[in-house]
């Protein structure tokens, strides 16, 4: 043990005559605090208290050397507890006690911290809850501060705490009594000071745990903040007292010359100026003394891993014991007019309930702490742990907003551990959301507990869901789908995503339930992609005011200036929106297929069809419904303008190493959207992405990067690849006027009205104005629209190699394309080759490799105009692209050699050219 300064008030009485010169004279504020009138003694401490703020200054040394021994005098020696708040000698210690809290712990307390150590657990063990409060803070702030205090102290404070809550269900008979509940201000000084009630403090710590003795390193974090971090000694903070009967401030949070504790009001119970006046207790008696002790014993054992072995199984029986403990109803302390109007006793008595429910919260996360550590010794008590959690959780006053949050915090560290097996029975009721929760709450109570709340009921879904009854998930799908809708935008952005991401996980829970009614099941994977479309819609209409408030947050505002409260990102939602297009593609697998899943149960003979006569019921059997459909359709209509939006950057964006860019994450999604419909049988599939050909074309127009779609609906399997290039072919060639480029002439063509106006002329000019001003953004897009048409047929034709059954899609509409094209191209002056003849070599490159019979017959009566044509093509061009073009689509017409045998005179004129020239493919078909 260190050794300790000499605190004898002899030795020190003349400690300022060796003061440095211009320091203040301490032995005057010395005499007055060991004056035998302690009127004399509470001024001075008092006047420390208010004026703490010099502790700051070079006088500190000074002030320790000459004040230390009187206040261990006085605290030890020269007064006693007294439970009479407004006692001299009550306030004399708790002025002394305040001022020591709020000392800065630098060097210059350390040679002091053992004494006043100990000194503050004398006072802890023996005196009333005001005084033991503070002298917790102390023994904090000092071990927190000075991590090589010696170990002397610890297994004492250890000791008390044991006995402490040994002591708590007398401690809950005593604070619940009635001459408790109904005691009055005035009462305080006729109330005679009693005999100190606590028990004895004797080592209860036995050795039987095998537990290792090593520092408990990587433990589960216990404040909110905290959740995915460890606990580490900068963590570890007493959270400010309030209203809601939390635990002290530390005193290094404490601002130099702050106001007392005392003129705070409230904040330590029984004083006079608080506003409600109440019977003081013993430390050991004290609901709030309990709430701080936990923290601290964390702190000891995190410093002293020694004692561990010998404590922590003390230490789990009695808190396992103190979460036991339920306070006693209103009703059966008071008399019922009492207990049914708002009187001095009712609020008293939910006071205690709050404290209460304040340490055993406490007591909770202490225990959550020990869970990596010592599952060996927590492994009897799993189930009624979990059984205590869901009490509690019933039993949280609903003003106690901090302590519910400590409840859920804890139980969300319970349900990610081995422990979560207990809580599987009690399913129902952590899905109750009114209890969860609490009800009538303010806003902003409510904003703050809504998203733990569902955090922890998501993590309990995600680990019990196989085991969850059809009506038990239709809880949880209506739940998380009031998430999603949240009207009052009280659920931020990350727990919109967390329910998201519950309602997808349940999916396959769904398509693989046994219940004898199949229809159940299927309505739930309808009510989830109802949802998700709905969300998606949402999503569109607000991107643009999250764009909006994203630009303002990255420009200089004036502090003047009115901002947006919009404070979601635009990652976040890029972030949902690419969640529920991939998620969508499994819920839509298992609609589709959901017939099929239910076959394999066999549970199609035992169905007892439910009542009701409408077109949904009894569907289980079905492929999709209209409403279905319905449903599909709308997710096309949401989805495209969704994907658009994941290639926006927002403000601040940046790749961060090894996470792909959104590029990357944009042909993903694309992807997956197309893997959606790949799983619906041809006829759904006519009937959702068929009636919406428009739509996807026109979002390939505005971003060639979404041909990533059709390409993968082509590619995917035999049935989808036959269909889509069916409807594709038939959409292409209905436009295939479209192909043609836009010519370029100094014609402009005039509104009929501009004639017919009064001012004719003007509104001419006007036009004329524009035109010239403006680019021309339709001959533009026309372009566009051209270039994605040949694309797309180029995409249907190539699906022939790997798919030849496509081609009996094409067959029908191969004669009219190819004479189409051959006479617009032929028309064509400026440009050559244009599109249209782009279009037929891609088409007689594609069915010329002697696989397609039936294709070859269907253009047998073309070949002579084709080739007269092209002929003539080469004969009169001058230009030498041209001539090659016209060359190549005259050697590979489809047909067989036997069809081009009465032509061989004219093939011969133009083999001959091709073999001559430089062209390595000319000269190979040749």
């Amino acid at each position: 043990m260190a050794s300790e300064p000499d605190y004898s008030a002899n030795n020190n009485a003349s400690s300022s005559s060796s003061a440095p010169a211009g320091s203040m004279n301490w032995e005057p504020v010395q005499q007055r605090l060991l004056d035998p009138d302690l009127n004399v003694a509470w001024q001075a401490a008092k006047e420390l208290r208010d004026n703490v703020e010099v502790a700051h200054s070079t006088e500190y040394p000074l002030l320790l050397s000459a004040l230390s021994p009187a206040f261990s005098s006085i605290l030890t020696q020269r007064t006693k507890p007294n439970r009479d708040t407004n006692s001299v000698e009550h306030k004399l210690r708790h002025a002394i006690l305040d001022a020591v809290s709020k000392f800065p712990s630098n060097e210059v307390l350390r040679p002091h911290a053992p004494h006043l150590v100990a000194i503050a657990l004398e006072v802890l063990n023996r005196d009333y809850e005001a005084n033991a409060l503070l002298s917790l803070r102390i023994i904090f702030d000092l071990y927190k501060t000075y991590r090589s205090l010696p170990q002397d102290y610890v297994q004492p404070f250890l000791d008390f705490v044991v006995s402490t809550y040994r002591a708590l269900p007398r401690a809950v008979q005593h604070n619940f009594a009635w001459e408790h509940l109904n005691f009055k201000a005035t009462e305080t000084s006729k109330t005679a000071t009693t005999t100190i009630i606590s028990t004895p403090i004797t080592s209860t710590a036995t050795p039987t745990t095998t537990a290792t003795t090593a520092t408990i390193a990587a433990a589960e974090p216990i404040e909110e903040k905290d959740q995915d971090g460890d606990l580490t000694m900068q963590d570890i903070e007493v959270p400010a007292t309030g209203p809601e009967v939390k635990s002290s401030t530390p005193a290094s949070s404490v601002p130099s010359g702050s106001a007392s504790v005392d003129s705070l009001g409230s904040a330590i119970p029984g004083h006079p100026n608080s506003p409600e006046a109440r019977l003081p207790v013993r430390s050991n008696l004290s609901f709030r003394v309990l709430t701080e002790c936990p923290l601290i014993v964390m702190l000891m054992l995190q410093l002293y891993p020694k004692f561990l072995k010998t404590n922590i199984a003390a230490l789990i029986v009695v808190m396992m014991e103190a979460l036991a403990i339920r306070s006693p109803s209103l009703s059966s302390i008071t008399p019922p007019e009492i207990a049914s109007t708002d009187s001095p006793v009712k609020r008293s008595y939910h006071t205690r309930v709050r404290e209460l429910a304040a340490a055993q919260a406490k007591t909770l996360s202490f225990l959550t702490f020990l869970l990596r550590s010592f599952q060996a010794e927590l492994k009897p008590y799993e189930d009624r742990l979990a059984s205590h959690v869901v009490a509690l959780i019933k039993s949280c006053p609903r003003e106690s907003t901090s302590t519910r949050k400590e409840l859920l915090v804890a139980t969300r560290h319970l349900l990610s551990s081995d422990f979560r097996k207990g809580f599987f029975r009690h399913a129902d009721v952590l899905m109750d959301e009114r209890l969860l929760l609490g009800s009538h709450y303010r806003s902003a109570d409510q904003a703050s507990l809504r998203p733990l709340g569902y955090q922890t009921v998501s993590e309990l879904v995600l680990n019990v869901r196989s085991s969850l009854t059809m009506l038990q998930m239709s809880k949880v799908v209506s739940l998380f789908s009031r998430v999603l809708h949240d009207e009052g935008s009280t659920c931020p952005m990350p727990t919109q995503y967390l329910a998201v991401r519950t309602l997808l996980n349940l999916g396959d829970v769904i398509y693989h339930n046994t219940d004898l009614n199949p229809q159940l099941g299927r309505d739930l994977l309808v009510r989830i992609l109802n949802t998700l479309t709905e969300k998606l819609t949402a999503l569109n209409e607000y991107y643009p005011e999250v764009q909006r408030a994203e630009l303002k947050r990255g420009e200089i505002v004036s502090p003047t200036v009115q901002t947006t409260s919009c404070h979601d990102s635009v990652r976040d939602l890029q972030s949902m929106i690419r969640a529920i297009i991939v998620g969508n593609k499994n819920i839509v697998f298992f609609l589709s297929n959901y017939r099929n899943q239910r076959d394999k149960e066999k549970v199609r003979e035992t169905l007892v069809p439910p009542p009701g006569s409408n077109e949904e019921v009894s569907s289980a059997y079905h492929k999709l419904t209209h409403t279905e459909v319905a449903i599909l359709d709308r997710y096309i209509i949401a989805s495209l303008p969704a994907l658009k939006l994941l290639k926006m950057t927002s403000t601040g964006q940046s790749r961060v190493g090894g996470e792909k860019t959104l590029a990357d994450h944009h042909r993903d999604t694309l992807t997956y959207f197309a893997a959606t419909f790949a799983a619906l049988d041809g006829y759904n599939f006519r009937r959702t992405i068929g009636r919406r050909l428009n739509l996807l074309v026109d979002a390939i127009v505005e971003d060639p990067l979404v041909m990533i779609v059709p390409r993968h609906l082509l590619a995917v399997n035999a049935g989808t690849s036959y269909e889509f290039c069916s409807m594709l072919t038939c959409y292409l060639v209905e436009r295939l006027d479209d192909l043609a480029l836009p010519h370029r002439n100094n014609i402009v063509f005039l509104k009929p009205s501009c004639g017919q106006a009064e001012n004719g002329k003007d509104v001419v000019l006007e036009q004329l104005r524009e035109i010239s001003q403006n680019p021309r953004d339709s001959e533009k897009h026309q372009r566009q629209r051209s270039s994605t048409y040949l694309q797309l047929f180029e995409r249907a034709l190539k699906s022939l190699a790997p798919y030849p059954e496509n081609e009996s899609t094409i067959r029908r509409y191969l004669r009219f394309v190819v004479s189409e094209c051959l006479r617009s191209s032929l028309e064509t002056s400026e440009l050559w080759p244009d599109n249209y003849c782009i279009l037929l070599r891609y088409i007689f490159r594609s069915i010329s490799a002697g696989k397609f019979e039936e294709s070859y017959k269907e253009l047998l009566p073309l070949i002579p105009t084709v080739l007269n044509g092209l002929y003539r093509v080469i004969c009169t061009a001058d230009d030498t692209m041209l001539r090659r073009t016209a060359m190549e689509l005259c050697l590979t017409i489809p047909a067989r050699l036997s069809s081009l045998l009465p032509h061989m005179n004219l093939l011969v004129r133009v083999i001959i050219p091709a073999l001559d020239s430089n062209s390595g493919d000319l000269v190979n078909l040749g």
